[in-house]
């Protein structure tokens, strides 16, 4: 991987470095630069050297030092010169400054406000220089100083970094640059690099298990870092290296070449990388798999998934969408597998197949879980059980490819390197509880037509311009069979059942003959009978005409919003040597824009004028005062701002600020945005009267990524994921083929 650099692993159930006098020796010998990480200053593993340190240096009292320099100065900067004396010979990067012990913050019992603390940072910076000088010489180079978590506010407070030592801007652990270099920091002669995480143990929630952030992300963020003038040191958190092994090779080819690949062509690494695995034949299938699995990834990596995020009522069973687009994922990967040589099986199931399965598993098990809970609000009987059965069959499968990897795989080489939930890992997810009813010697009719978690309350909405296909579950409020029928209320309503025999559920698809429909609003029921109940099941249904579909220039409003890929803009007009850009495989859709260069001067008034700006065309059925929601990517500039502005038409623009502080808190704004991989700017748009519109989308800060616009005109309702696209003669013209995927085992 051309890679010259590492620190070495700090957990407590791993050897230190320098337990082995070999390794140093080894290092030298592979010309490997041997380093360590924020909380390791001077090359030393706080986690196993500092309590045997503190055993032969007690105090006068007996009781052993604390690390905490304003309290033990004199035995701390001991054991860092004791280390830098032992290594003096070997070539090595040094870490100033310092943490708390194994990664926690720093301790400071004698200072307790921020510019106290800065002048103890100071002293400590100023201690170890002195040592270096005295013990290593004109060797000690390269010396690094990292700003992580807590030590970034206070450098930005103040702290005094030697000239010729480099800064290591971290990330905030998942992907997100927290600030980069200014002007002033570039012209340093030690200049800058990066601590940036593909993997990461903390909070708010740790993604450990498998490979998931989009390699377009990170694409982004080390572009951005280039520019910025970040390219001294690039050092990347890998964790165990398995399953991190695609995005790991993405980041050094980044950093051996950081012009290779652009904004259009990420996926042609995947292509080449999966080529020289497996043959060149089946590298494109095999990049068309990782960048579907990423992308899904995007929506929520498996690792952070949890009760209740995916909808299974709304937009035809969001929940369901989601889990059978991984479903046909893993049909693909496992067909593909199929039809490789047995000497690439094994390393093709790593790679490829095991991270798709295990993704799918992990969210099937909670698919299946919140489908127990919802039937247990519907007052379901047989199938409330069969839910929970199939939660646990998922958990138990999941278990099972997991003992496959690891210990029959290539014999066994593997064995406990992959975990998807050990318990050691904050807000890990597990095995999902589940609820089961009694059985009751009982049968009953039961109705959730979408958009309602029980009953019909909601009518099914149908629009000619999207060409919709929505589900009512048909299910049974007890557990001994029943015989059920479904009656259309008009022959231009096409049903996909007319019922059966009803054990636990069953979903019914409807859908509307659009040609031998009126134009018009009309409104008409689906009729369920069964166990001597009879349900009507409201439908409200508008036929715009094919001549207005085809008339429509811009995305057309229908069961009240309008949905939009930031991506499929009708006008793009640069200003001010900025503009927008087109990013491939970035977001939760398959691209979002960004705006740049990332250099670019924020903009922070008359827009119209400076400011790059993006055009959407929409049509609106009616006129009001409606909300706008744009879903801004996560970046960070905790010197600056994360803003981007909109307006409809020529009327006033509004500016939205995003989270620009990663905070490491949880629940908060920017634990949101972690989590979600998206946060939500609302302003508030006037459309006084019907017919077509501009939206405009502006750039105010440089770097800001948009993934989807949302406008809601009245009907749109609480979901995790945008609805899918709206109409557009051009970008999205039969909506209705993205309706077709089915939920699993209905």
């Amino acid at each position: 991987m051309k890679a010259n650099y590492l620190w070495p692993a700090m957990h407590p159930y791993s050897d230190f470095f320098n337990k082995h006098r070999e390794n140093p020796e080894l290092a030298e010998r592979y010309g490997i630069v041997v380093g360590s990480s924020h909380p390791e200053a001077m090359l030393r593993n706080g986690v196993h050297e500092w309590e045997p340190w503190a055993k032969e240096h007690p105090g006068a009292d007996g009781a052993l030092p604390v690390y905490d320099y304003t309290v033990n100065p004199g035995v701390i900067s001991d054991y860092w010169r004791a280390r830098a004396r032992q290594n003096a010979g070997h070539e090595s990067s040094w870490t100033l400054g310092m943490r708390g012990l194994h990664d926690s913050a720093l301790e400071t019992r004698y200072a307790t406000t921020i510019p106290e603390k800065v002048v103890v940072m100071n002293d400590i910076i100023a201690d170890q220089r002195r040592i270096l000088a005295e013990e290593v010489g004109a060797a000690a180079v390269p010396q690094i100083f990292i700003p992580y978590k807590e030590v970034l506010e206070l450098y930005n407070a103040g702290v005094q970094v030697p000239e010729d030592v480099t800064l290591i801007w971290p990330d905030d652990n998942h992907g997100n640059m927290r600030q980069l270099p200014d002007e002033a920091e570039r012209r340093r002669s030690g200049g800058s690099g990066i601590y940036y995480h593909l993997s990461y143990w903390g909070r708010p929630k740790s993604y450990l298990w498998l490979d998931t952030t989009q390699l377009s992300k990170v694409w982004q963020e080390l572009r951005r870092v280039y520019e910025h003038g970040a390219d001294r040191m690039w050092i990347f958190n890998v964790g165990d290296i398995k399953s991190i092994e695609t995005g790991l090779s993405f980041a050094m080819n980044m950093a051996w070449d950081v012009d290779r690949w652009s904004a259009d062509d990420v996926q042609d690494f995947l292509v080449e990388w999966a080529g020289r695995q497996f043959g060149r034949r089946h590298g494109r299938e095999i990049a068309a798999i990782r960048t579907e699995y990423y992308r899904l990834a995007a929506e929520r990596r498996p690792e952070f998934i949890d009760r209740g995020v995916f909808s299974p009522v709304h937009h035809g069973d969001e929940a369901g969408r989601r889990m059978a687009a991984y479903r046909e994922l893993l049909e693909r990967a496992r067909t593909l597998g199929a039809k490789l040589p047995a000497a690439y099986r094994d390393a093709f199931y790593e790679l490829v197949e095991y991270p798709v399965h295990g993704a799918y598993l992990m969210n099937l098990k909670f698919y299946w879980a919140d489908r127990n809970a919802l039937a247990v609000r519907q007052g379901r009987g047989a199938g409330t059980n069969r839910f929970a059965e199939l939660a646990e069959a998922a958990h138990a499968e999941e278990q099972a490819i997991t003992k496959r990897y690891n210990t029959e795989l290539a014999g066994g080489k593997w064995d406990g390197i992959v975990n998807p939930y050990p318990s050691q890992i904050p807000k890990a997810p597990g095995r999902p509880t589940v609820t089961r009813v009694a059985r009751q010697e009982t049968s009953g009719l039961g109705v959730a037509a979408e958009g309602n978690e029980i009953g019909a309350d909601r009518p099914l909405s149908f629009s000619s311009s999207t060409g919709d296909r929505r589900f009512v579950d048909v299910f049974n409020t007890g557990f001994l069979s029943f015989d059920w029928s479904a009656t259309a209320g008009q022959p231009w309503v096409r049903l996909s059942t007319a019922g059966g025999t009803m054990t636990d559920q069953s979903r019914l698809w409807v859908e509307i003959d659009w040609k031998r429909l009126s134009e018009g609003a009309h409104d008409t029921t689906v009729t369920l009978t069964g166990a001597g109940q009879s349900i009507d099941v409201p439908l409200r249904v508008l036929n715009d005409g094919e001549r207005a579909r085809k008339r429509a220039r811009g995305f057309v409003e229908a069961h009240g919003y309008v949905s939009i890929d930031a991506a499929h803009f009708d006008r793009q007009v640069a200003r001010g040597g900025a503009h927008w850009r087109t990013v491939r495989g970035l977001g939760r859709r398959t691209a979002a824009v960004e705006a740049v260069p990332s250099t670019a001067a924020p903009i922070t008034g008359d827009f119209t004028t400076r400011a790059p700006e993006l055009r959407y065309r929409v049509r609106f059925a009616g006129t009001g005062i409606f909300p706008v929601t744009v879903f801004r990517l996560p970046s960070l500039d905790e010197r600056g701002h994360r803003r981007v502005a909109v307006a409809l038409d020529d009327r006033a623009v509004t500016v939205l600020s995003g989270q620009a502080i990663a905070t490491g808190n949880r629940g908060d704004a920017w634990a949101r945005q972690v989590e979600d991989g998206i946060e939500k700017l609302t302003a508030m748009v006037t459309v006084t009267e019907p017919g077509e519109h501009v939206l405009r989308l502006f750039m105010v800060d440089a770097s800001i990524a948009v993934d989807q616009i949302v406008i809601d005109t009245g009907g749109l309702p609480g979901s995790y994921l945008a609805p899918p696209e709206s109409y557009h003669r051009s970008f999205n013209p039969d909506p209705a083929t993205g309706s077709g995927l089915e939920a699993p085992g209905q």
